[in-house]
């Protein structure tokens, strides 16, 4: 059927039935590839209503708050609640309600707080702000556990448990540490290190291949002492305080290390020293006690005096206070009272 002007028709009667390419019945719309309510143009359209497209999508619901559609490949549902079979099923937007509720009900308490600050991320709080009272920030790094501004404990790639400012502890992939502001005490890791003070120089560390090592409290971290598999090596250090015996490179002493002239210095040494023994500066002594005792390392003796009993000496042979010399009519005697020949 056509119009007077030759033009087709929007609707036609005949034998096959009524034929409609567009218009309206009511609030319905009929183009020539779809029907849909009202301003519902769409299958994913936001205004309530339904579409029914020729390439099959569908929509169909209030709008953006609860609705079904089809795109051609996927369903989608946004509802309060979905019953299938029967039997309910949780959606999203039913646990977005009940948080929302929950989080209303906190906040009614006038105690509990939980909210999303622009500044401080998703905070749980005592009073209602992140900055009084305690809260608890989650942000994009971890969680801080927190006293008004101040952190007390922090969880991420790195637990700090403290104040970073005070005594903290830190933990990470690589161990922890305990320290005082920025100044690390000890660190447990492949090696413990335990440091002097806040300086950070190394007092002690401990590790599998080293053993137990003692450090100076110098910035150059010298080893004095270690205990490993091999014994105890001692480099520097004391035996019976600082007032007893000192070790040294080499050298283990008592008073002074060269000169010690002093009675009771005593010096035991792997390498040369000088001192005075008897007035005479001496050289080259291995051993040493006070002024009057000295053994250089070429074997020379120097003493104040002597009381030998017993051996030889430069071929003589000292027995029962006398030097003997040769054997037989011609041996030499030297004695308190003289020297014979004993024949």
């Amino acid at each position: 059927m056509y119009k007077l002007d030759g033009s087709t028709l929007a609707a036609q009667l005949n034998e096959n039935g009524l034929l409609v390419s567009s218009g309206k019945i009511g609030n319905i719309n009929i183009t020539s590839n779809a029907i849909y309510s009202g301003s519902h143009s769409e299958y994913n359209s936001s205004s309530a209503g339904f579409y029914l497209g020729s390439n099959g999508k569908f929509g169909v619901g209030t709008g953006t708050s609860s609705y079904i559609t089809f795109d051609g490949t996927d369903v989608r549902i946004n509802a309060y609640s979905l019953s299938i079979g029967g039997s309910s099923v949780a959606t999203q937007t039913y646990a977005t309600t009940q948080a929302d509720t929950a989080a209303a009900a906190a906040a009614g308490t006038a105690t509990n707080y939980i909210y999303y600050d622009a500044d401080y991320g998703l905070v749980l709080s005592q009073t209602g702000t992140a900055s009084t009272g305690y809260n608890m920030r989650l942000t994009s790094t971890g969680i801080e556990m927190r006293r008004m501004e101040n952190v007390y404990a922090s969880y991420g790639a790195t637990i700090v448990l403290g104040q970073e400012g005070g005594n903290h502890i830190s933990i990470d992939s690589n161990g922890f540490k305990l320290l005082k502001g920025t100044n690390t005490l000890v660190s447990y890791g492949s090696t413990t290190t335990f440091y002097h003070g806040v300086n950070g120089r190394k007092a002690i560390t401990l590790d599998q291949n080293y053993g137990l090592r003692f450090y100076d409290n110098t910035s150059a971290n010298n080893t004095v002492a270690q205990l490993n598999g091999s014994g105890l090596v001692v480099s520097t250090g004391y035996i019976g305080g600082t007032s007893g015996w000192t070790i040294t490179s080499g050298k283990i002493y008592s008073g002074t290390v060269d000169s010690g002239v002093t009675n009771g210095s005593v010096t035991l040494s792997t390498t040369d020293f000088n001192r005075t023994i008897n007035n005479v500066t001496r050289t080259g002594l291995r051993f040493a006690i006070g002024s009057k005792f000295g053994v250089s390392n070429a074997g020379d003796i120097y003493a104040s005096s002597a009381n030998l009993y017993g051996g030889t000496i430069g071929g003589f042979t000292l027995e029962n206070g006398y030097l003997t010399y040769g054997s037989g009519d011609t041996t030499l005697c030297i004695a308190p009272e003289g020297a014979y020949f004993d024949g």
